[in-house]
């Protein structure tokens, strides 16, 4: 299988980007993301909202195009089952 890309639109038109590079978020973009969200660090792991929000973005880039996305989805996870992450990667 060949490499995939996401199509963006830039402003001199469209682009590939691959899906690796994607969703290569710095740890501290996705922390300051969750914080500004207003996130209870009390409730939620910071290492699981980390591998949740690059796993959503790698794994669903049509839909999940942004940081605060990745953040929304891994959160609404995490709230449900606290190590949700952690579980996903003992099943796959």
């Amino acid at each position: 299988m060949g490499q995939k890309f996401i199509i963006k639109q830039s402003k001199n038109g469209l682009i590939q980007i691959p899906i690796e590079k994607y969703a290569e978020v710095s740890t501290e973009e996705i922390i300051n993301t969750g914080s500004k969200m207003g996130i209870d660090w009390s409730k939620v792991s910071q290492t699981e909202l980390i591998e949740g929000t690059i796993h959503e973005m790698k794994e669903h880039p049509k839909v999940v195009t942004d940081i605060a996305q990745g953040v929304q989805v891994a959160l609404d996870h995490l709230l449900e089952i606290p190590d949700y992450y952690t579980r996903l990667k003992t099943i796959e």
